[in-house]
């Protein structure tokens, strides 16, 4: 049997919420642009899912899904990015981190086993097809996990669909909120699929 002491050792001391001196984790300026934040704890230490815009050498700007990590909330270090684009979610899924994101259209999911190496596992355009509401645009998927929880037993998407035009043409308008469910991650449902 371990002595007390090393067992509490072994645990990350707490946070510190007097020692974080800004709201300001990251802050842009005309190159880079930190937005859409979304963050797990895991074994002691928060990682923050963010995209990262950057203006590059070609004078393109380009969209990263972005990690830093932190164990006190003061202090950030960048960890990486990978290919991917904005409003990331990340659920916990077995043995595996999904990672969902907005590409260009629909919602890209990507899959690692320790948060620094990730692969694509798919991307998910649901009814899309079938949908003038979002046939423009379907993106920002957010996925809340009540496998677990009884009175729901699915994996509960949230998102948005814009159109009939492309988000190029109408950005801010005819923008719509959808719902789809899924038992296992992959196969996903919604009101009037099949029909």
């Amino acid at each position: 049997m371990l002595p007390v002491a090393a067992s509490h050792a072994a645990e990350p001391p707490a946070v510190d919420f007097a020692a974080i001196k800004s709201p300001i984790i990251f802050k842009g300026d005309a190159v880079t642009a930190y937005r859409d934040p979304a963050a797990v704890y895991h074994d002691g230490v928060f990682r923050l899912f963010f995209t990262m815009v950057r203006k590059e050498d070609d004078g393109n700007a380009y969209l990263y899904t972005a990690v830093s990590k932190s164990s006190d909330l003061a202090t950030w270090t960048y960890v990486g990015r990978t290919k991917g684009g904005e409003n990331s979610c990340v659920i916990v899924d077995g043995d595996e981190y999904v990672l969902f994101h907005s590409p260009g259209n629909g919602i890209g999911v990507k899959r690692s086993r320790d948060l620094k190496e990730w692969r694509d596992a798919g991307l998910l355009t649901l009814g899309q097809k079938d949908w003038p509401w979002a046939k423009g645009r379907l993106t920002a998927g957010f996925v809340l996990d009540l496998r677990r929880e009884p009175r729901v037993g699915k994996a509960v998407m949230f998102f948005h669909g814009s159109g009939p035009e492309d988000e190029r043409t109408m950005f801010d308008n005819y923008a719509s909120m959808g719902l789809a469910w899924s038992n296992d991650l992959a196969a996903w449902d919604w009101p009037g699929k099949g029909k």
